[in-house]
């Protein structure tokens, strides 16, 4: 008995949208798996596994906490299966033999429709294949995807991921619901990777946004959805009281938003010299829903210093890795008969961290490390991320990774990580 954990392929619907398309992996994946089939095999992917936000349609309805109906999961689905026949193959022969278990991560939470689920289960061949919305309990080992402790990517409710609503005059319809993260990459994300490919796996994204701002390849538009999210911690979507914004301080609310004296020195410097930044502002903000506006007129939100690590606890956007991992890792542990953790969603490769009981095998796509010594290094000469550097793929790494999970009976497991 031998399991195996891979995690983040982000798979995408190849012509479909060829310029959205990260995962250019399918000769190796397909050795991958067909190299540890078996009868006494199980397969985890550990979510991402389809990345549905970068592939078509993109319609989503006008309230900002939904995302798309289970048709429109469906016909997504239909174009990574055509793009990647080959992959999918492999999996259906592995099905036939030992388990497939697919967990739902933030970017393939269509994976938790039935009539997903149904489909793609009938395109692997009807074998041996579990969908897991959260985690999963093997020999001992916690494996879990892991944006259940990164609130831009969270779920209000990590139960409730769909919610009902009816468009003026029409029945209602269920929908996604689209977390902060989703929501960034249909508006900004997107559109950026159109141009420099894998754009959206630079991280962390704060850092991505603040030389994005400074440098002008960031707007206003993304600026109030970033300070938005940042406000919004920890309050609900729905059933928000308070005073609203008034147009006259809009700017000055949404500059003012990030309680980080580099980024307020940032964005005014962009405000002064770039008259348009204040009317896409104004622009964005006029957008927004009355509870959104009243979050965005609170207090200023705290950011770490662009760039850099800061030491302690509460930030988001891939900054404080180690810390919000570690914290969730222990919590794990802390369960009875835990003795190991998988995580996924950081893309982060981890390999036996806290004394050898945390592992993470990162992602398949092509990732830049802002925080590498030789992208430091870059950026430091180049005075800060440039569009240039983004689409430089010398300094872009694929380090496929999969973690080896052997059982101890009866409740203990020997687990390493495996390069590809």
């Amino acid at each position: 008995m031998i399991g195996y954990v891979i995690s983040d392929l982000h798979i995408g619907g190849g012509d479909a949208d060829p310029k959205l398309e990260d995962f250019f992996q399918d000769e190796a994946f397909v050795r991958f798996v067909d190299g540890v089939r078996g009868p006494d095999a199980t397969l985890f992917i550990n979510g991402d596994f389809i990345d549905f936000a970068q592939i078509p349609p993109y319609d989503v309805p006008a309230p900002r906490h939904l995302l798309w109906p289970e048709s429109a999961s469906l016909e997504k689905l239909e174009h990574a299966c055509r793009a990647h026949g080959a992959c999918f193959d492999a999996l259906a022969r592995f099905a036939q033999t030992g388990e497939l278990v697919i967990h739902i991560g933030n970017h393939d939470l269509d994976l938790g429709w039935p009539a997903v689920q149904r489909r793609l289960s009938q395109r692997l061949g009807g074998g041996r294949v579990r969908f897991e919305l959260r985690s999963s309990r093997w020999h001992g080992v916690h494996i879990e995807h892991g944006h259940e402790f990164t609130p831009e990517n969270a779920l209000e409710a990590p139960e409730v991921w769909k919610h009902r609503w009816a468009a003026p005059g029409q029945q209602e319809v269920e929908y996604l619901e689209r977390v902060w993260g989703t929501d960034f990459m249909l508006e900004f994300y997107n559109g950026l990777e159109r141009e420099f490919p894998f754009a959206d796996n630079a991280k962390p994204t704060a850092t991505v946004a603040f030389h994005g701002l400074r440098q002008r390849w960031i707007g206003g538009r993304e600026l109030v959805r970033l300070v938005l999210f940042l406000k919004r911690r920890g309050v609900p979507w729905s059933g928000l009281s308070s005073a609203l914004l008034g147009d006259e301080s809009t700017v000055d609310k949404v500059v003012d938003g990030i309680d980080d004296r580099e980024w307020q020195t940032m964005l005014e410097t962009r405000r002064r010299e770039d008259a348009e930044f204040e009317a896409e502002i104004i622009t964005a903000a006029a957008t927004l829903s009355p509870d959104e506006r009243a979050i965005l007129a609170g207090p200023s939100a705290p950011l770490g210093v662009a760039g850099q690590l800061p030491g302690g606890p509460g930030a988001t956007l891939g900054l404080f890795r180690d810390d919000r991992e570690h914290r969730a890792a222990r919590d794990r542990m802390s369960e009875a008969g835990v003795t190991h953790v998988v995580f996924g969603h950081t893309h982060d490769v981890v390999d036996g961290e806290l004394q050898g009981t945390l592992f993470n095998p990162g992602t398949w796509i092509p990732s830049l490390d802002l925080r590498a010594d030789t992208v430091q290094a870059k950026l430091r000469a180049e005075g800060g991320l440039s569009l240039e550097l983004l689409g430089d793929d010398r300094y872009w790494v694929t380090d496929r990774r999969a973690v080896e999970i052997r059982p101890n009976p009866p409740h203990s497991a020997q687990v390493r990580l495996l390069r590809i």
